[in-house]
């Protein structure tokens, strides 16, 4: 692996400028990143770069003679790689960028950022976490005012904030309308919890497996990908106990047919829950852990964040000590689970911009991005 670090690094480092460069810190990032990768190179001729930190390399179905991908890890070449970034534009959803190890290029590089979650950005990640962009592509109005508020709260340059949606919640839309529900004889809960002392995994994971499993659910646990990083000895504990058992199925990787046929979402504090809730149209079970702040500051912008505010309409909030009655908790949800629809219809079009087209409305704004490189926008 270290000889194709410092044989890509060289071939960024000295190649030529690229129209434009995606960076892809992780797994989860290129779920985020990979249909406006493919859309770009369907729609342009340009020269498209990925640089990944990640061991394996991104499955990219795209014409390999204009998309090149190239291994940078996560040390110093990184770094130095990103200071001399050659690009018109540089699109990425890494969150607090240009406050770490990776800055700004010295070159002439328009940065645009891809959430990769719906959460709040004032609540969920550090301050000021997205202050060094130049655009911004917003999922939905709640985001684009907290980051105006934010900008006027600490005099922030202006960014282009652009009212795109959210295309990761748009292909599960999609894929969500070609679903045939079968009739099965147990009923599937899915945990899918954030990361962090303010998560599932490390306050209840146990009481909640055990509440649906010893009442006859499947139950599949799909940790963050943080935790699977940072705190395995977790996941080595829940699979010591519970790997043996038939009605226990663990996922560590992103979700592929899953989300299709469970009966019930459970999850804490993670946007994914807000993603599952609003392409599937179903409710979720929140637990209700410590709340998820990074931010200490966040009540100066004065906005409650949306993973607080609409939890109790999406869904029902459990608190930790009614371990005993997640499994009926869970049960009345899934049994009411059609009364939930138009509700969050109804929030899903307040919230979301363009649904089912958000991935053109990004793609093209690249493009207009590249087009419009070195003019004043």
């Amino acid at each position: 692996m270290l000889i194709k670090l410092l044989c890509d690094a060289f071939q960024v480092i000295s190649g030529p400028k690229y129209d434009v460069v995606f960076y892809v810190e992780n797994r989860s990032d290129y779920s985020h990143l990979r249909n406006l990768i493919t859309y770009l190179s369907s729609k342009t001729d340009y020269r498209i770069q990925i640089l990944y930190s990640m061991k394996e390399r991104p499955p990219v179905s795209v014409d390999q003679e204009r998309v090149k991908s190239f291994y940078i890890g996560r040390g110093a070449l990184l770094s130095y790689i990103f200071k001399t970034l050659k690009a018109k534009v540089c699109v990425m959803s890494l969150v607090d960028f240009g406050k770490g190890h990776l800055f700004r290029s010295e070159e002439s590089v328009h940065y645009v950022h891809v959430f990769h979650a719906l959460s709040s950005t004032h609540v969920a990640f550090n301050q000021n976490g997205h202050s060094y962009y130049d655009t911004i592509l917003c999922p939905g109005p709640i985001h684009k005012k907290e980051l105006q508020l934010t900008e006027e709260l600490y005099s922030l340059p202006n960014k282009r904030l652009i009212e795109v949606g959210y295309p990761r919640l748009d292909e599960m839309y999609k894929k969500k309308g070609k679903i045939r529900r079968e009739i099965k004889q147990k009923m599937t809960v899915l945990i899918a919890p954030t990361w962090g002392q303010f998560s599932i995994s490390n306050n209840c994971l146990e009481d909640v497996i055990n509440s649906f499993i010893n009442n006859d659910f499947i139950v599949i646990y799909r940790p963050h990908y943080m935790t699977i990083k940072n705190e395995f000895k977790i996941i080595e504990k829940v699979l010591k106990k519970f790997e043996e058992n038939e009605n226990f199925k663990y996922l560590d990787s992103a979700f592929r047919d899953e989300l299709d046929t469970i009966d019930l979402f459970i999850s804490d504090w993670s946007s994914a829950a807000f993603t599952y809730a609003f392409s599937y149209e179903r409710p979720v079970m929140f637990i209700n852990t410590p709340q998820k702040i990074l931010n200490t500051e966040y009540e100066k912008v004065g906005l409650e964040a949306i993973e607080k505010k609409l939890r109790n309409e999406i869904g029902v909030v459990a608190e930790m000590d009614q371990f005993a009655e997640f499994y009926k908790i869970g049960l009345e949800l899934i049994n009411s689970s059609e009364d939930y629809i138009e509700k969050i219809k109804e929030i899903r079009g307040q919230y979301i911009y363009n649904l089912g087209t958000s991935l053109a409305v990004a793609g093209d704004e690249i493009i207009y991005l590249i087009e419009s490189h070195g003019e004043s926008i």
